[in-house]
């Protein structure tokens, strides 16, 4: 099934719902997305906990793992009437951007909004230490948040988390895209 996140739908806007297709083939187009349709798995789910809009999503072994600025949800294949169970995962934690989350050595490496973090779907660990976080966190400039990503080299077992700074060490303090990246 292909899932669709944070949708518009005619004109209304439906920030915290996911939509999810009819059962599909590898490389093939669903049938439908029509949650009407009995005859069809296609349907959607609100998130009505979510406080905020969804902002990215991403697998996580065989969950779907949900998040917005500031939680983290589950989405799970159940099957039956109701196809999937969602649960929250987190109410402390979320996404700064989309794109801001990686899946590595089956974790989930996150960008948040005042922390950088890993999540096995059950229980998260912050990655970055005090002096790191309150580096990244005091330079990094809001205005420009929705520049930030995160990014996997394999080649090098590395993880980037990419923003863009302000602080007295940038070789390039007036870029407006990423300018620094915290290694992990």
């Amino acid at each position: 099934q292909l899932l669709a996140l944070g949708l518009t739908e005619g004109t209304t806007s439906f920030p915290n719902r996911i939509r999810f297709s009819n059962i599909t083939t590898a490389n093939n187009v669903p049938d439908s997305w029509s949650a009407s349709d009995t005859t069809k798995s296609a349907g959607f789910i609100d998130l009505v906990e979510m406080n905020s809009p969804i902002v990215d999503g991403a697998t996580l072994g065989n969950d779907f793992i949900v998040y917005s600025s500031d939680q983290v949800h589950k989405m799970t294949f159940v099957g039956g009437a109701f196809l999937f169970n969602t649960r929250k995962l987190f109410s402390d934690a979320g996404l700064i951007n989309t794109n801001c989350v990686v899946e590595a050595e089956k974790m989930h490496y996150c960008f948040g909004r005042d922390d950088i973090y890993r999540h096995d779907g059950n229980s998260k660990q912050s990655i970055a230490d005090e002096k790191v976080k309150n580096f990244i966190f005091g330079s990094l400039n809001n205005n420009q948040s929705d520049v930030c990503f995160v990014l996997h080299n394999e080649a090098l077992n590395e993880i980037y988390f990419c923003y863009q700074s302000g602080d007295q060490f940038t070789a390039f303090p007036n870029a407006n895209r990423c300018n620094r990246a915290a290694v992990y």
